[in-house]
């Protein structure tokens, strides 16, 4: 029995690429969606929420791995500061946020089509 759960437990659903980029859309959708003061905080905490998910799957290919932890997203998503980083850029003025939204996306942007265009190939 314990031998079933180990196995059940070390299954996904979904293969790693397809669910790292859709994880990594999740998280464009909702930085951007945080454009205005009203909807900032439930939208950032939303993307914020995505990290362990993202990062339960990260390492199971050490390239994608490794571009993650090289990539400007490292802060966001594996430094031991994640967490505060996502915190203070809900809070940040309004022209800062901005900058710093647009700055996250292109980051992930950058990523995610790295993604793809290098192991996209699985895909098929």
């Amino acid at each position: 029995m314990d031998t079933v759960k180990q196995a059940a437990s070390n299954q996904y659903r979904g293969d790693l690429i397809p669910f790292l980029l859709d994880v990594m859309d999740f998280m464009i959708e909702q930085i951007t969606c945080s454009r205005s003061d009203f909807d900032r905080a439930a939208a950032i905490d939303a993307a914020r929420g995505a990290v362990p998910l993202l990062k339960s799957r990260l390492w199971e290919n050490q390239s994608i791995g490794a571009v993650v932890t090289l990539s400007p997203l490292e802060i966001w998503l594996l430094s031991p500061h994640w967490q505060d980083n996502w915190s203070n850029l809900a809070i940040e003025s309004t022209d800062q946020f901005r900058k710093s939204a647009d700055t996250l996306v292109e980051n992930l942007t950058v990523v995610k089509d790295a993604i793809q265009r290098n192991y996209g190939q699985c895909l098929l």
